[in-house]
């Protein structure tokens, strides 16, 4: 039930999750499972903004941790801090959260995916705060530990898009960037940061299986494109450059073109052309390569234990691919 549950929630279905982690709690009785189940359901709440609920299911899930597991006690935390910061208590949302990153830097090492989401929650706190440079700081800093390749000289700065890879929280930086420079009025960062972030977009969707989750792509493109046309807009009032109404026009496109993309898929799929196989060749070798990327950068994670043979031959496996793909 707690498996089922977080692949509901993963795909966006909370009340659904909710529905299991109740059954689980009615058919257990031992106190350490009930302190997982108190602290998904918490997790499920703050998804929901039922921020009091989410509250009181932490507590319970505190008080039911008798073994004192620190991979419950860290999510309790970042449920607590991301609570705070809903709610505007942003210091100690900021505490919560600092607290969570050295727990989960103990259990998974720093490079894990969970403590980079961790940073850039810690970054949103900074954001609210309208501390900019120690939010797009702390931005740059969850980029090092998902890209360790990536070495960031300036708050500008952002990794060489062949380092890209299907990662939900590559792209929560990104847009987060984008948001934070849109506020300083750097509208010309802003938009190279969302350009960034359609790149990463890019990527997760040749992952997406189901229909669901390419709807949810969809809106979430078509709000970003929206946040584009805005900046696009204002920088277009601040020089009289019409380029920037001519920019402005194409992201209005490429949310259209997704859409058109998906629909020629459709019609692709069930006609004769799929019997060249060229498509299906073109899709599995995007796949791959997204695949490869990704392979390529937890390799890289091991730093000086890192096998340098095999990052060779990914890395030539991956250029391989891109001359398949240009055929």
């Amino acid at each position: 039930y707690i498996n089922l549950a977080a692949v509901c929630r993963t795909k966006g279905a909370v009340s659904t999750a909710i529905s299991y982690l109740n059954l689980g709690l009615a058919m257990n009785k031992n106190r350490q499972v009930k302190a997982t189940l108190f602290s998904e359901l918490a997790i499920n709440y703050v998804e929901l903004e039922s921020y009091e609920k989410a509250l009181s299911f932490i507590k319970l899930s505190n008080k039911e941790n008798v073994l004192n597991e620190k991979s419950i006690s860290f999510r309790n935390a970042v449920s607590l801090g991301l609570v705070q910061l809903k709610l505007g208590k942003l210091e100690e949302a900021e505490s919560n959260l600092n607290l969570a990153v050295e727990t989960a830097t103990t259990i998974y090492g720093k490079n894990h995916r969970e403590v980079c989401k961790i940073v850039v929650h810690l970054a949103n706190v900074f954001h609210q705060k309208k501390d900019f440079k120690k939010a797009l700081s702390t931005y740059q800093k969850a980029l090092s530990l998902l890209i360790p390749s990536f070495k960031s000289k300036q708050l500008t700065d952002n990794p060489a898009s062949v380092n890209f890879y299907p990662e939900n929280t590559l792209k929560d930086v990104f847009d987060g960037k984008a948001t934070v420079f849109s506020e300083m009025r750097d509208f010309e960062n802003a938009l190279q940061n969302y350009d960034v972030a359609f790149k990463v977009e890019d990527e997760l969707r040749l992952t997406y299986l189901d229909q669901n989750s390419k709807v949810l792509h969809q809106q979430e493109n078509r709000r970003r494109s929206e946040k584009c046309i805005e900046t696009c807009y204002q920088l277009f009032v601040e020089t009289r450059n019409n380029m920037w109404i001519e920019k402005g026009f194409l992201y209005a496109e490429k949310t259209k073109n997704i859409v058109v993309a998906e629909a020629k898929e459709k019609i692709i799929k069930s006609s004769k052309i799929t019997g060249s196989n060229l498509f299906q060749q073109e899709k599995e070798l995007l796949f791959k390569k997204a695949q490869l990327t990704k392979s390529i950068i937890v390799e890289q994670l091991k730093e000086s234990n890192a096998d340098i043979r095999l990052l060779a031959n990914l890395t030539n496996q991956r250029a391989a691919i891109g001359t398949e793909l240009q055929l």
